[in-house]
């Protein structure tokens, strides 16, 4: 039985924006709210310490925590014409000074292990105690979106026709390797 004709999404699911499933999870309309780690310092700013994180959970208590990254990714194209201030803002980016600041605003910096991230209490520690654990899992992986250029369409219509039970689990999981493979070969 898929999950949406249990009754488990509300019936306006598929037409409900980020925002607004965040706002209502806010007010306490939803029970979860399926997001990034980017939403806690929003999330800590309209709820205070009644909100927690935890990974999406494995298959038993003894899976290895995996998580599609933590943080934000940045490169620099090799057609740059300023790299040096390209490479100037990346070198900050892994300092001390930006880690406090990204960990002030309820995001990681890149090192996890650095020293200058504040200790962090309630939704905002909770999240970095788990990117603690994937990394110690060796379980960060990379967002799924990223996979393939037209992979984020595919999830996107494919969530979409699984709460509106339009394609069961199995098919929508091989449409998705399917945009894989057309990526990146067999």
């Amino acid at each position: 039985m898929i999950p949406a004709a249990k009754g488990y999404f509300d019936p306006s699911a598929n037409g409900t924006a980020q925002v607004d499933s965040t706002a209502r999870f806010t007010r306490g309309e939803s029970v979860f709210l399926v997001n990034g780690n980017w939403a806690a310092g929003q999330l800590v700013g309209a709820m205070g310490e009644n909100v927690g994180f935890f990974p999406m959970p494995g298959p038993d208590a003894s899976a290895r925590s995996v998580a599609s990254g933590f943080s934000v990714a940045y490169s620099v194209s090799s057609r740059t014409r300023h790299p040096e201030a390209a490479g100037a803002f990346l070198d900050f980016l892994a300092s001390p000074e930006a880690a406090s600041i990204v960990a002030a605003n309820g995001f990681l910096p890149p090192d996890p292990d650095t020293d200058a991230v504040p200790e962090q209490k309630g939704v905002l520690g909770e999240v970095a105690a788990a990117h603690r654990r994937v990394v110690a899992d060796d379980g960060t992986n990379q967002f799924p979106d990223f996979t393939a250029p037209s992979m984020l369409d595919r999830l996107r219509s494919g969530v979409q026709r699984l709460i509106a039970a339009r394609v069961g689990p199995a098919e929508f999981l091989a449409e998705i390797q399917d945009v894989w493979e057309a990526h990146h070969g067999k």
